[in-house]
């Protein structure tokens, strides 16, 4: 289906929008439809498909499927209910916690299932048992960030080894106006990782190949998600952030923030640990935390 193609159809669907689910149906972008619609029980997802893709009248569906025409609206009429769940529950968990996203985050974030699940696919970046936790489990997890350390307008920030672009992309979605470089050493993860953003429109992300211990210059953050222990972090990135550092671990990381304390000479009153259950209360966050190192 052409772009002249996907816009007529939305425009047509909206206008003709006579219920909440038929608004929220309407209002997806038609990948993020055919994904929705694959999804639907076996009993429905022909006539959703009728409807709402090939766009049969009534009178059509009932002739294809030899039923009467107010049993397709009655079908029909569940379909919708079940595809408004559907898309609701890719979104339950994010608009939880941040309800107050705008039309374009919304959308983006809502695109991030599809797009991870045909891009592992072909390169695993993310467990292929995991991608149905997509959303707890990488999405949210990143954005515990954002819970803790909000991020100022205009600053600048470094993910390093972002592997399939967490807690980077996610952080881009909700800061705009903020600079983000996603960076790891491994070529084929740092391709989807940019070829996400691009499908996403993140004209604020940068996504670069290279060890970070042979970056040059300073960024006001530097993130990251459990890339190795902090006693061997902290030297990679010790002179490439102005502000703090914000690293997601887990498990019981007493000894080892003692032990970065020691080895890398970090006063000890510069580290601060956060549970992450403190802003999110799903039962996957309990022991998962946030370690700050402030400048």
């Amino acid at each position: 289906m052409t772009a002249d193609k996907k816009n007529e159809w939305q425009a047509k669907n909206v206008a003709g929008s006579t219920s909440p689910e038929e608004k929220m149906i309407s209002d997806q972008e038609y990948s993020l439809l055919i994904e929705h619609i694959e999804n639907l029980p076996e009993g429905y997802r022909q006539i959703a498909i009728m409807r709402f893709i090939k766009e049969y009248e009534y009178q059509e569906i009932a002739q294809k499927l030899n039923m009467p025409v107010n049993s397709v609206k009655t079908k029909l009429r569940r379909a919708k209910i079940l595809l408004s769940k559907l898309i609701e529950k890719y979104m339950k968990e994010i608009l939880k916690y941040f309800p107050g996203l705008d039309e374009g985050m919304r959308l983006k974030f809502e695109k991030l299932y599809p797009l991870y699940r045909e891009w592992n696919e072909k390169i695993n970046v993310i467990s292929r048992k995991d991608i149905e936790n997509l959303y707890t489990h990488h999405v949210l997890h990143s954005l515990a960030i954002a819970k803790y350390r909000p991020f100022e307008k205009g600053s600048t920030v470094l993910d390093v080894g972002t592997g399939g672009g967490f807690p980077g992309i996610p952080l881009a979605i909700l800061y705009p106006e903020c600079r983000f470089t996603l960076a790891d050493s491994i070529g084929k993860k740092i391709m989807v990782v940019s070829e996400i953003a691009k499908e996403l429109g993140l004209e604020n992300t940068e996504a670069v190949k290279t060890r970070v211990e042979e970056m040059k210059g300073s960024f006001d953050y530097v993130v990251s998600r459990a890339v190795t222990e902090l006693s061997l972090f902290y030297p990679w990135v010790k002179d490439k952030y102005k502000k703090s550092i914000l690293y997601l671990k887990g498990g019981d990381i007493a000894v080892e923030v003692e032990l970065a304390a020691h080895k890398c000479k970090i006063r000890r009153e510069l580290i601060e640990v956060t549970d992450i259950s403190r802003f999110f209360k799903d039962e996957y966050f309990t022991g998962k935390r946030i370690v700050e190192i402030k400048r």
